[in-house]
């Protein structure tokens, strides 16, 4: 069962019913009830690529290689001159005249900055000379303009507090290559016609392109306190759809122009970081859908469309309003209530988290979880320089597995969690060097979400939530910006103590752990005792690098299927422990729920220093797992022996024997087929003699 493709039909079908709301709802909860039915009959059979399927990953990590190609040949390093250090930015009032055939570009920029020091006389701004200025007026009395520079003489001196006001009119089209390529004129493709085109302007301005289609300061740790934005455009239709401009905030007014144009004033009232101001153009088709608190308050969501993509819409976007109540639920109320939550179609493949209005190239499922996402990180709380960039990326890719626990449970959860798994070696998840290093690289996004999978077992859904709000509604991060010392400050405050020995390894570090691991047990009146020992077996940059982690050891029986779960703290390379449990073990597990990313293997003997008590017999895990069809099972006998291997199902139900007869010494594989089987989860268990031993697989077809 493919549950994606589930979703989306259930999803589709519930937006295109032409039914009034109380039939459409109620039919569309009782699809929600026979898929979660479907679900649950299947849940056995699930597996990570069945929420995140192959398609998906593959089309993630050439998204993640789209975005680090673009936006690093967008990256210059970026140093505040002390010019910028002395005043901060607190107002953008952006006017732009926009012309379609011809392409044509013009621009006025009225700023807003206070002084941070005594006798300030010049401010420098980021802009981009492949423009020309045509004026600057206002507090600035001349200028000069080098390479990515504008300096601007003011007409006065300027103390700690005062505020001066510039106004910088300019035109020409900004570059649509090279370092700080942000602003595009293009054409969107009617997939039905080759020849019927319509065109789209649009803005990517992540990291520091801002600079190339308006002055200011481009320094996401400075957020003006609002903007206004105006644009003018023709009044053209393609298509049979007018042009429109979506911007940030709340469309103030839609002026109708005596001259054949129409501009669009779009108001943010709420702070905002120069690289998440945007502008998109194009003959959208456009709906809204609403999101109603609890309190019965409602926000406008709204959706500017191709109107060849519309069906895509109404198929990937419609659980967009169930996105925004979950994270709104799980974390704090979605952070810009006041205005809008938007999405507009843009000519790049990708999508960008653009404040209050997502630009989408991709519409993907998990795309508009994820873009979607970053109204929470990455807008609300940005990270403070690109060093940091997993906080705005691992976080968004983390509330993707956020919104899977919404809709499958646990089960699925960790199931997309397994999905993203990341184990490259060799790169850190802080970005050493912005200016040679990728930025965008997938390791911000996969390992980054996985640190925080990982602090959440560590702290518990109890502390670790709480936390996330915290963090969400400091103000010293809400509307601003944030470092990742400053994100462990407020996890410290909640765990109660130091948390250096997790996100040292974790964030500045490199790799993973690798474990193996060998327990044997004995009776002692009525519990028994398990001695296991653990190994880190991982080579990181030939360092003998531990890691210390909580693991989860569970101990289960057969044919039962009891479980008992045991934590144990491991941070040594070799690590013995004695574990007392009231069941008689038939299997130990490593962690096997998935809370670390890690390696682990279950060996007969672990050599060194301090030896481990060698099995005598060994079950190997099977091979592939999950698999399809068929597997391959590896065991070891140390000496002639009489061997059943046995295949039970979920219940502990017998289902068919392998292996029945005696077999001499040595290493043996044998293939099982489990074409005429169904999809599920399987336990084989072998008795050698006095040894026996169970491992589980899973089949999945």
């Amino acid at each position: 069962m493919n549950i994606y493709f589930l979703r989306r039909r259930e999803d589709k079908f519930g937006l295109s019913s032409g039914l009034n709301f109380k039939s459409s709802k109620m039919i569309k909860n009782i699809i929600n009830l026979l898929f979660f039915l479907s679900f649950i009959v299947n849940l056995p059979f699930l597996r990570a690529q069945e929420i995140l399927n192959e398609s998906d990953i593959n089309a993630r990590h050439r998204l993640y290689k789209s975005e680090w190609e673009h936006r690093q040949s967008q990256f210059l390093q970026s140093t505040s001159s002390l010019t910028q250090q002395s005043y901060d930015a607190l107002y953008y009032k952006l006017e732009f005249q926009v012309g379609i055939e011809p392409n044509s570009f013009s621009g006025r920029a009225t700023e807003r900055f206070v002084s941070l020091t005594d006798s300030l006389r010049v401010i420098e701004l980021d802009f981009d000379s492949y423009l020309t200025i045509v004026a600057v007026s206002g507090d600035a009395e001349s200028y000069t303009l080098i390479d990515y520079t504008l300096t601007l003489n003011l007409n006065s001196t300027f103390n700690t507090g005062d505020t001066a006001e510039v106004i910088i009119e300019y035109e020409g089209i900004p570059r649509e290559e090279g370092f700080y390529a942000a602003f595009w004129f293009g054409i969107h493709r009617d997939a039905s016609s080759a020849e019927t085109t319509s065109p789209v302007v649009y803005t990517l301005s992540e990291p520091f392109g801002a600079r190339s289609w308006w002055p200011c300061k481009d320094d996401p740790t400075d957020k003006v306190d609002s903007t206004d934005v105006f644009i003018t455009i023709p009044v053209n239709s393609y298509n049979n759809h007018q042009l429109y401009a979506v911007s940030n905030g709340k469309l103030i007014a839609l002026i109708e122009n005596d001259d054949g144009t129409r501009t669009f004033h779009w108001h943010e009232n709420y702070p905002i970081a120069t690289y998440l101001v945007s502008l998109a153009i194009s003959n959208y088709e456009i709906y809204t859908e609403w999101y109603v608190t609890t309190d019965n308050d409602s926000m406008p969501v709204i959706y500017y469309v191709y109107p060849e993509r519309m069906d895509d819409a109404l198929n990937y976007y419609s659980s967009t309003v169930d996105m925004i109540k979950t994270y709104s639920e799980r974390f704090v109320q979605y952070p810009f209530f006041n205005e809008k939550y938007g999405m507009a179609n843009f000519g790049w493949s990708g999508a960008m988290e653009h404040q209050t209005v997502t630009s989408m190239g991709s519409m993907r499922f998990w795309v508009v979880a994820h873009e979607l996402a970053h109204q929470w990180f990455g807008d609300l709380v940005t990270c403070a320089d690109f060093h940091h960039i997993w906080l705005n990326e691992g976080w968004a890719t983390y509330l993707e597995a956020i919104y899977a626990e919404k809709l499958y449970g646990s089960d699925g959860y960790h199931q997309y969690m397994n999905g993203i798994s990341y184990y490259t070696v060799g790169k850190t998840i802080y970005v050493e060097d912005p200016l040679t290093d990728p930025i965008f690289d997938i390791i911000v996004y996969d390992k980054g979400a996985w640190v925080l999978h990982m602090l959440r077992h560590i702290m518990g859904d109890d502390l670790f939530f709480p936390a996330i709000k915290s963090y969400l509604t400091n103000p010293m991060f809400q509307y601003n910006s944030a470092t990742t010392a400053d994100f462990r400050r407020v996890m410290e405050e909640y765990y109660g103590s130091s948390l250096e020995w997790f996100f040292q390894p974790w964030i500045f570090g490199m790799g993973y752990p690798s474990y193996e691991y060998n327990w044997t047990y004995k009776q002692v009146e009525d519990n028994y005792i398990i001695d296991l020992q653990i190994k880190q077996v991982q080579d990181v940059s030939g360092s003998e690098y531990s890691f210390q982690m909580p693991l989860d050891v569970v101990v289960t029986n057969f044919p039962e299927l009891e479980k008992d779960t045991l934590q144990v703290w491991n941070y040594k390379r070799i690590h013995p422990y004695r574990l007392v449990t009231k069941i008689k073990p038939a299997m130990v597990e490593l962690d096997p729920a998935n809370w670390v990313l890690k390696k682990s293997k279950d060996v007969s003997g672990i050599s060194d220093e301090h030896p481990a008590v060698i099995s005598k017999y060994y079950l190997e895990q099977n091979y592939p797992n999950p698999f399809n069809l068929s597997t391959v099972i590896g065991y070891n006998l140390s000496q002639n022996s009489e061997v059943e291997l046995i295949i039970y199902n979920m219940l502990g139900e017998k289902v068919t024997t392998l292996v029945a007869e005696n077999q001499t010494a040595g290493n043996h594989t044998i293939n099982w087929d489990a074409s005429e089987f169904p999809s599920g989860v399987y336990y084989y268990r072998i008795n050698a003699n006095e040894f026996q031993a169970v491992k589980k697989m899973i089949l999945v077809k």
